[in-house]
C-alpha cells in the first residue's frame, strides 16, 4: 500500500517517507525546547517532558524501526486519526511493530 497517498488522501497538508537511520538525536534539542517554546510542558508531544524514558531509550527503541512517515497536517485530531488508520494499515500488511 502507499501510505504516503493514504495519508493524504485522508487530509493530511504532507507525509513524507523517511529512514530512521538519518534521525540525529541531539540534546540540545531540550534546551531549545525548554527556552524557545512558550509551551513548553503543555503537550504530550514535548520531548523528553513527561517520558519514563531517557533520550538513549528513544534512541534505541527507535533505532530498531528502519522507516517512517512524518504526516503534517493542520490539526491535531487530523494528524492522530490518518497516524492511527496508517498503523492499522501497516500492521494489515504485515509491519507488525507499527507504531504511530
Amino acid at each position: 500500500m502507499d501510505y504516503i497517498k493514504k495519508a493524504l488522501e485522508m487530509g493530511a497538508v504532507n507525509a513524507v517517507r523517511f529512514e530512521t537511520a538519518d534521525i540525529a538525536f541531539d540534546p540540545r534539542v531540550v534546551i531549545k525546547c525548554i527556552f524557545g517554546c512558550g509551551d513548553f510542558g503543555k503537550a504530550h508531544t514535548c520531548p523528553y517532558q513527561r517520558s519514563p524514558l531517557s533520550m538513549e531509550e528513544y534512541q534505541r527503541i527507535f533505532s530498531t524501526f528502519k522507516w517512517g512517515i512524518i504526516i503534517g497536517c493542520s490539526d491535531k485530531h487530523t494528524s492522530q486519526k490518518i497516524s492511527y488508520e496508517i498503523e492499522r494499515q501497516c500492521f494489515l500488511d504485515g509491519h507488525y511493530f507499527a507504531f504511530a
